[in-house]
C-alpha cells in the first residue's frame, strides 16, 4: 500500500474509532460511563466549539513556548541533567551505530517496523488526528473530539522546534559516511536532517497523547511500544544516530504530556465552577511574568 493511501486509511480508521467510543462505555479520560453528547458540545454551534478549540490550541501554544521564561532552579536542574545525558550519548553515537548496522536485525521485527514506520509518519498522524477531532464532533464526543486536538497540538508543539534544530544544526545523518559530529549549519537537505529524529518526535507525541488520555496499562505498553519501534527502526535503518533518536523521543513525550496535563487542568477549573457556555480570553501579569489564559466558565 502506497504511503498516502495508508495515511488516507489510518484517517477512516480514526474516524471510525472516534465514532465507536462515542457510542460504547468507557471513555477516552480512563474515567469509566458511557460516552454521550455532552450539555457544551449538544448545545454550542460547530463553529463556536471550532473557534473554542483554536483559542485553546494557540494559548496552549504560548505557553509551552514561553515556559522556559518562567523555570526556577529545579527546572533548569532538570534541564542541565538532560543535557548531560544528551552529551554522553552523543559521545557514544558511532559505536553504538556501529554494533546496530552491523548486527542486522531479527526477521520477525520487519513487518512491525514498516508499521512503526507509519506511527511516525507526520501526514499519517495528521490525517489521523484530523479523524479524532471530526469523527468525535460528528459523534458529539467532547473526549474524542478533544483527544484528536491534542493530538494535532502536540504535533505541532514538538514539531516547530524539532525542524528549527534540525535545519539549524544539519547534522549528517550515519548513512552519508561523514561521522557523528559533521554540523552543516542552516542547510536544508535530508542528508543533513539527522538531529532530532522527526518520525520519532512524531511517534512519542502520539503515543504520549492517546496513553495518557485512554489511561490504562493496556493501552499504554502498545502504545510505548510502537514509539520505541518506531525509534529503533530508524537507529537499525543506519537513518538516525542514537542521540537523534533521544532527543525526538523527549521533545515528542514533553510536548504530549504538555497538552494533556494543560487539558486536565481546564477540565478540573471547569467542574470547580460548573461549566457553562461561555469562553473569554485573559491576559495578565504574574509571578512568571506576562500570562494569556484562554477561560471556559
Amino acid at each position: 500500500m502506497k504511503p498516502v493511501h495508508r495515511s488516507i486509511a489510518c484517517a477512516c480508521l480514526a474516524f471510525s474509532f472516534s465514532a465507536h467510543c462515542a457510542a460504547q462505555e468507557g471513555n477516552l479520560n480512563g474515567v469509566p460511563g458511557p460516552i454521550s453528547p455532552q450539555p457544551d458540545t449538544a448545545t454550542r454551534p460547530v463553529t463556536r466549539i471550532l473557534l473554542d478549540d483554536l483559542g485553546i490550541a494557540y494559548t496552549d501554544a504560548i505557553g509551552f513556548f514561553t515556559a522556559p521564561l518562567s523555570f526556577d532552579g529545579v527546572d533548569w536542574t532538570r534541564v542541565a541533567v538532560g543535557a548531560v545525558a544528551t552529551g554522553a550519548v552523543m559521545a557514544m553515537d558511532e559505536p553504538l551505530n556501529a554494533l546496530m548496522v552491523s548486527n542486522p536485525h531479527p526477521e520477525f521485527l520487519t513487518k512491525p517496523f514498516e508499521w512503526a514506520e507509519q506511527w511516525g509518519n507526520l501526514r499519517t498522524m495528521q490525517y489521523a488526528s484530523l479523524g479524532f477531532y471530526f469523527g468525535g464532533l460528528a459523534a458529539g464526543s467532547d473526549g474524542v473530539r478533544v483527544t484528536g486536538r491534542l493530538m494535532g497540538e502536540a504535533l505541532l508543539l514538538s514539531g516547530l522546534p524539532a525542524i528549527t534544530i534540525q535545519y539549524g544544526l544539519g547534522r549528517s545523518r550515519p548513512y552519508s559516511g561523514k561521522g557523528a559530529w559533521d554540523y552543516n549549519f542552516f542547510e536544508w537537505s535530508n542528508e543533513n536532517q539527522s538531529f532530532p529524529s522527526g518520525h520519532t518526535t512524531v511517534a512519542f507525541a502520539i503515543s504520549t497523547v492517546l496513553a495518557k488520555r485512554i489511561d490504562r496499562t493496556w493501552a499504554s505498553i502498545p502504545l510505548y511500544a510502537m514509539a520505541g519501534l518506531t525509534a529503533l527502526s530508524l537507529g537499525w535503518s543506519n537513518q538516525h544516530w542514537p542521540s537523534d533518536l533521544l532527543i525526538g523521543a523527549a521533545l515528542g513525550y514533553l510536548a504530549g504530556s504538555y497538552v494533556v496535563d494543560r487539558e486536565a487542568e481546564r477540565t478540573a477549573d471547569a467542574g470547580s465552577r460548573g461549566r457553562g457556555e461561555r469562553s473569554r480570553f485573559g491576559i495578565g501579569l504574574g509571578k512568571g511574568g506576562v500570562t494569556m489564559k484562554y477561560i471556559i466558565y
